[in-house]
């Protein structure tokens, strides 16, 4: 289900947006895994 809408939001076009209330929602939780889906999309 998540990995499902990521796809929407990333296939939207917003997905800072989504990065963003992700980031302020899991902020420490899911630290690393935020780190790596930004740094492969500063890769792009």
């Amino acid at each position: 289900m998540l990995v499902r809408s990521l796809y929407k939001v990333f296939a939207g076009g917003h997905f800072e947006v989504f990065a963003g209330v992700v980031f302020v929602s899991t902020v420490g939780f899911h630290s690393s895994f935020f780190v790596l889906i930004w740094g492969a999309l500063d890769q792009m």
